[in-house]
C-alpha cells in the first residue's frame, strides 16, 4: 500500500515528469483491485456500526441518510483516507524526530 499511496502522490508535484504519471496511474488501477478484496470481506463479515470502535470500512459501508456510498464512491474514499492517513503520519513522524 506505501508504494500505492506514494506514486499515487507524487502525481501531485507541480511538474510530475511522464514515469511519475504512468507510475501513478498503475497505482490507481492496482489498489482498488486490492481494495474490493477487503471491501468484499467486511461485506461478508461486517463490524456492528453501533460500536463506537467499529472501523472505517464498517462505516462506510453502513452509508447514511442519504444512501450506501457506489463501489466507486467506497473505493475512491477509501484509497483518499490510506493516503491521506499515510502522507501525514509520514511526515508527522519524521517532522517530529527531525533535530
Amino acid at each position: 500500500m506505501r508504494d500505492w499511496s506514494l506514486a499515487i502522490l507524487s502525481a501531485l508535484e507541480p511538474l510530475p515528469g511522464a514515469a511519475v504519471l504512468a507510475r501513478a496511474n498503475q497505482a490507481v488501477s492496482d489498489f482498488p483491485d486490492f481494495l474490493r478484496v477487503l471491501v468484499a470481506d467486511r461485506r461478508c463479515q461486517p463490524g456492528d456500526p453501533a460500536d463506537p470502535d467499529a472501523d472505517v470500512l464498517t462505516r462506510l459501508l453502513q452509508g447514511d441518510a442519504e444512501g450506501a456510498l457506489s463501489e466507486a464512491e467506497l473505493l475512491h474514499n477509501c484509497i483518499f483516507l490510506l493516503n491521506a492517513g499515510h502522507e501525514t503520519a509520514t511526515k508527522l513522524i519524521g517532522n517530529g524526530i527531525r533535530p
